[in-house]
């Protein structure tokens, strides 16, 4: 994969992700997000702990301003939980919350952007035809 990669996402709903990925930059793992009358941020986005999100919408007093609000997240041992998880699979014989298929369709995702840039054209993906079309069972809650 190129050390650099900016790349543009267009959904059949409407949205659009503008994104890049960098392997020698500073890590800051942040995702924004942004609306007609609002947006979200989450910075880091995709660290294992310090999670917060942002949100921002418009104000109703002052149109030009916003209202936010901020929310942090406890912060559990991913790992052990997706041990957990995936112990009780395989004791259940029960597909993981996020098999091999997602990983898959992440890898068909990151073909089409290198096709995309190889050919300098948009690729369009299959749609997939349901939410969480691989997903299995959520994890069970501790306790």
């Amino acid at each position: 994969m190129e050390e650099s990669f900016a790349f543009h996402l267009r959904f059949p709903f409407g949205f659009q992700a503008h994104c890049t990925s960098h392997y020698s930059t500073h890590e800051t793992k942040d995702l924004r997000l942004m609306g007609t009358d609002g947006w979200a941020s989450m910075d880091p986005g995709f660290a294992y702990s310090g999670l917060r999100l942002r949100v921002g919408l418009k104000s109703k007093s002052f149109p030009k301003a916003d209202d936010t609000v901020e929310r942090g997240f406890s912060q559990p041992s991913q790992f052990a939980r997706e041990m957990d998880h995936f112990s009780r699979c395989v004791e259940e014989s029960v597909i993981p919350h996020t098999p091999g298929e997602e990983g898959l369709a992440d890898m068909r995702i990151i073909e089409a952007l290198c096709r995309s840039a190889r050919e300098g054209k948009p690729v369009k993906l299959e749609a997939v035809k349901k939410l969480d079309a691989f997903r299995g069972p959520p994890p069970k809650e501790e306790g």
